[in-house]
């Protein structure tokens, strides 16, 4: 995987199509490096950082996620990424088939 790019980013179980986001991965910047990934090898971490920076966190746009540890599969082929079309906004609040009576 390399900086900069566009990927795919799910969380199991996703139940909305606006579950799959395309995101742009980038390099964290060296201020990012310095103060919370000292000694971290990028290649071997399993680990990414989604901004918080907006209205909503990506995290919170798939399946409702926070970060709390939960686990995303990011998908960096070059074809599925390119084909990808985002044509459902991501579910506010709790899914119809998710609530409880």
């Amino acid at each position: 995987l390399s900086f900069t790019q566009d990927v795919l980013v799910y969380k199991s179980p996703g139940l909305h199509p606006g579950d799959v986001r395309k995101v742009q991965c980038v390099k964290p910047t060296a201020e990012i490096e310095r103060r919370y990934l000292k000694g971290v090898n990028p290649q071997t971490c399993g680990a990414i950082l989604f901004s918080t920076v907006g209205d909503r966190s990506i995290a919170d746009m798939i399946a409702n996620s926070d970060f709390d540890g939960d686990t995303f599969l990011v998908i960096h082929d070059d074809a599925l990424v390119a084909a990808f079309r985002q044509q459902h906004p991501p579910l506010v609040g709790t899914p119809e088939s998710e609530k409880r009576p």
